[in-house]
């Protein structure tokens, strides 16, 4: 039997909260939501509510949790690096929200601290794990339709035609760079 993860989420925003939607397919994964950090009040005790879990104002706080194996971060895409690099001194695996950085060079120390404290990093998020994509994965790999050559696949919602904060549009340039190119690997 595989142990189960403790997942915190740092930043309780709009990413976090479209995640935790999905609450009745979060309970069926091998992990349990334990902890969140957040500098807003609010959102802290909405968490509390919904999850239980142990809340923070300081990131630094949760990171330093041994109640806590795996971080999500998704904090604004200029803190990052910053996050990342905590978590991994504090040896958790983190999951960081995309844009992974708004730099190559921030990339790239992102993974260095997580290859020298012996992380892992996923750039999130991710739809490698819904239903249907491993719905697809089982059919592709079966062999049943042949090999595969094309899979074309669109996801509409309504993040791009939303309101956004001056701050947001400062430092990620708009909805085009966060959302970006998206590549699902299937097999």
């Amino acid at each position: 039997m595989t142990r189960e993860l403790t997942l915190g989420f740092i930043g309780l925003g709009q990413a976090t909260n479209k995640l935790l939607e999905r609450k009745y397919e979060i309970e069926t994964l091998p992990y349990r939501i334990t902890a969140a950090a957040d500098p807003r009040g609010h959102a802290l005790d909405a968490f509390r509510k919904e999850f239980g879990g142990e809340t923070f104002e300081d990131a630094a706080e949760l990171c330093e949790r041994s109640s806590v194996d795996v971080v999500y971060i998704a904090t604004p895409p200029q803190m990052h690096r910053a996050h990342a690099e905590m978590a991994a001194r504090n040896g958790k695996h983190m999951v960081v929200e995309k844009p992974l950085a708004l730099s190559l060079e921030d990339c790239e120390a992102m993974i260095e601290v997580a290859d020298r404290y012996g992380v892992k990093m996923l750039a999130g998020h991710t739809h490698s794990f819904d239903a249907p994509v491993r719905k697809m994965r089982e059919i592709i790999t079966s062999g049943d339709y042949g090999d595969l050559t094309m899979v074309h696949t669109w996801n509409y919602n309504e993040f791009n035609h939303r309101a956004r904060l001056s701050s947001e549009l400062e430092t990620t340039r708009g909805p085009i760079f966060n959302q970006g190119p998206h590549q699902v690997d299937v097999i």
